[in-house]
């Protein structure tokens, strides 16, 4: 259920921002769920699918990139 729910995030994410890779909506879409979720199996096996780790100190951390937007680093800031 989690990972058909990710995906359409994901797609909806790639329809309004075409320029978004799957990796950088994933992120958005995982780092958007909040820790409630991240301990279960189901959180386990999308990190798996799009690459991602737990570990904070990896570019390849399932946030990585929703930090990235939610800091101002990457994408277009709204004023």
């Amino acid at each position: 259920m989690l990972q058909n729910y990710i995906d359409g995030i994901i797609g909806s994410l790639q329809t309004f921002f075409p320029s978004l890779t799957s990796q950088q909506a994933a992120s958005l879409a995982l780092g958007g769920l909040g820790d409630d979720i991240t301990g279960t199996q189901a959180f386990a096996d999308v990190l798996t699918k799009y690459g991602f780790t737990t570990n904070m100190n990896s570019r390849d951390y399932f946030a990585f990139y929703s930090k990235l937007y939610e800091y101002g680093t990457s994408g277009t800031s709204c004023k």
